[in-house]
């Protein structure tokens, strides 16, 4: 029987059931979504994320283009 399934009575007597580490920081994702203002409600109204200030996209003269 594997741990979280039916008839799963935790740890034995002895042992310790492994925690997953708390999430401290999300440094990059990329996620293609349909609109950015509904999935930037969801990540911070639901799950709780922090908006940071994000720098201007480069330019092509930036870029060296």
């Amino acid at each position: 029987m594997k741990p979280g399934e039916e008839g799963d009575k935790g740890p034995r007597e002895g042992e310790e059931r492994s925690r997953p580490l708390p999430m401290m920081a999300l440094n990059h994702v990329s996620r293609l979504c349909r609109s950015v203002e509904t999935s930037t409600d969801f990540y911070v109204n639901v799950l709780g994320f922090v908006l940071i200030e994000r720098p201007p996209p480069p330019t092509l003269k930036a870029l060296g283009i």
